[in-house]
């Protein structure tokens, strides 16, 4: 808590809910017009918009302000500067995020560095085109979904934001994780625990409570999920937000002969899903549903779901993420700074854009001032992408391993080849991976995982890769001088 302010500036007070929020802004160069001028009527704007009524009290001189003792709570200190351009235009997008955050009662108004993790409430930038479009065009129909999206897109972060807002808007949502799902069994069990919303103190409790009812069921998995469903669920509408069900799938793959059981597993739970038209479900996978039916040889095991492409940041939120990172350390990098790190990475997922400021962040505690932009290049290739540095990437590689010896072979060749040019029509990549196998079985299902596990992006007939990061990581350490697959 913040006692005194001796900063010139502005005292944002507003009450919702019969809670007292501020945030205090501040100019730390006295020479600068815009307070007024500009920030205060965007400001204004945006508390119509959200429905509140704020309240502000001008710190003109410079001099130490007391705040009066019928203020309580939190001020969370913002310097003026960081929500306007250097053209002094306001930025309107970043403050409406700060604000929410505040609004919401976080700790932090910025996003924090989570290289990996889950983001958590106030390190989440709203994925808004993504949430918009699947809560109102989607669950809200009478289909269920597939949400495609490649690795380190920010999938599991988005899931568990859906389920938070979905019942912030009064729907019953569950966020049900399949990562350590290996068997239908356990598959019925994390189902049928998600659906009692027991809380658990520890993880360690949750495994065992888990591996408790696995138990219990065991071969009768199918008819206790379809009797739980149907005694205690058939009036109510609820939305399951299933994420990584394509580990389920990859494991029960590996086992010799399992095509038939897979399948067989699929189309009973289709028809479960059929019979409880009340029970949404909105899937996600770092593989597309379709490589499962392809692998199988049946196209109708999700024809009772619609797809969506999951979208990366727009160009506003990809700077408002990375100026946030900033600002949560205090440092207030000047425009160039944030524009050549979002030129730098693309698509703008999330992952990618904080490493990208982690290392920049870095750089700067490091030499005390900020990389020219032309430095900033060579950053990226030294510390993130360098035959050194592969720590940040090293996920990628070890998506390899989930292929068999002759897949991992096709896809090494492909991806040499690609990594050193540009777009490549499919035919060839086919020859290519013959050449490396010494036949093309195979081929559809591999290039179809490098898709998300590599992100490379089909265009029309041809391939290529659709991150430089990737593409110049892999070139730099894995593909051979002068190969070409």
């Amino acid at each position: 808590m913040m006692h005194d302010i001796s900063k010139p500036g502005y005292l944002l007070t507003f009450t919702t809910e019969d809670k007292d929020y501020f945030l205090y802004l501040y100019s730390q160069d006295i020479n600068k017009p815009f307070a007024g001028l500009i920030v205060l009527p965007g400001i204004q704007q945006i508390a119509e918009e959200l429905s509140i009524g704020i309240k502000i009290k001008q710190f003109s001189e410079f001099k130490r302000i007391p705040l009066e003792t019928n203020i309580e709570g939190d001020v969370i200190n913002a310097p003026l500067e960081i929500f306007v351009d250097s053209s002094e235009k306001f930025k309107k997008s970043f403050f409406r995020m700060c604000l929410e955050n505040l609004l919401s009662g976080y700790n932090s108004i910025f996003p924090i560095r989570e290289i990996g993790a889950v983001a958590r409430d106030y390190s989440f930038v709203h994925y808004r085109e993504n949430f918009d479009m699947v809560i109102n065009n989607h669950i809200l129909e009478e289909k269920n979904l597939i949400i495609d999206a490649p690795r380190r897109a920010g999938k599991t972060s988005f899931m568990r934001q859906l389920v938070k807002e979905l019942r912030s808007k009064g729907h019953k949502a569950y966020y049900v994780d399949m990562e350590n799902a290996r068997s239908p069994v356990q598959f019925a069990a994390i189902l049928l625990m998600t659906l009692k919303d027991k809380k658990y103190d520890s993880e360690l409790e949750k495994i065992k409570d888990e591996m408790t009812i696995a138990e219990k069921i065991g071969p009768q998995y199918r008819r206790k999920l379809e009797d739980e469903l149907k005694s205690n669920w058939s009036s109510d509408k609820i939305i399951l937000a299933v994420d990584e069900c394509s580990f389920l799938l990859e494991e029960m793959l590996k086992e010799e002969k399992s095509a038939g059981k897979v399948a067989d597993f699929l189309q009973w739970f289709k028809e479960t899903r059929k019979a409880n038209p009340n029970i949404r479900f909105v899937f996600s996978g770092s593989v597309k549903f379709t490589v499962f039916e392809k692998i199988l040889g049946k196209n109708d095991l999700f024809d009772d779901c619609k797809e969506y492409s999951f979208k990366p940041f727009n160009k506003e939120s990809a700077a408002n993420l990375v100026g946030g990172l900033f600002y949560s350390e205090e440092i207030y990098p000047p425009d160039y700074v944030i524009e050549e790190i979002i030129r730098l990475t693309t698509p703008y997922f999330p992952y990618f854009l904080q490493i990208v400021t982690d290392e920049m962040i870095k750089f700067y505690r490091s030499n005390k001032k900020f990389p020219g932009k032309e430095d900033i290049p060579s950053i990226i290739d030294n510390e993130i992408i360098g035959t050194s540095c592969r720590r940040y990437l090293d996920q990628f590689l070890i998506n390899l391993r989930r292929y068999n010896p002759k897949e991992e072979a096709g896809a090494k060749a492909i991806l040499n080849h690609l990594s050193r040019g540009e777009k490549t029509k499919r035919n060839t990549l086919e020859t290519i991976y013959a050449r490396a196998t010494g036949d093309n079985k195979g081929f559809e299902k591999t290039l179809s995982l490098l898709e998300y596990d590599f992100y490379l992006e089909k265009k029309g007939s041809e391939y290529r890769f659709n991150n430089e990061i990737i593409k110049n990581w892999w070139k730099i350490n894995f593909a051979e001088p002068g190969e070409i697959g």
